[in-house]
């Protein structure tokens, strides 16, 4: 028998969402935000992640950010968002 290991988060827990080129390269955005800008190149390859809200890449991530900063602005008093992840080592 596999003991297994939860790790819980409140989406109310979650900082920041992180978005990494294919450079390595960084761009962290701080939850909640309403809006995000419609073009951003990487800090440190210079490259587009995407390019205008018709971007499928920008309208995926706009639409997480949007979601995202809704379930940590929700009044928890009814029921509380999160997910959890199996940390359970793989053998």
């Amino acid at each position: 028998m596999t003991q297994r290991h939860v790790w819980t988060v409140d989406f109310k827990d979650i900082k920041a969402l992180e978005v990494t080129c294919k450079c390595g390269g960084k761009l962290t955005i701080p939850v909640p935000k309403d809006s995000l800008p419609p073009h951003i190149k990487c800090a440190g390859c210079n490259e587009r992640l995407w390019d205008g809200p018709d971007s499928r890449d920008f309208q995926f991530v706009s639409g997480f950010l949007i979601v995202l900063s809704a379930a940590q602005r929700h009044d928890d008093d009814i029921f509380r968002l999160g997910f959890s992840l199996d940390t359970t080592e793989k053998g």
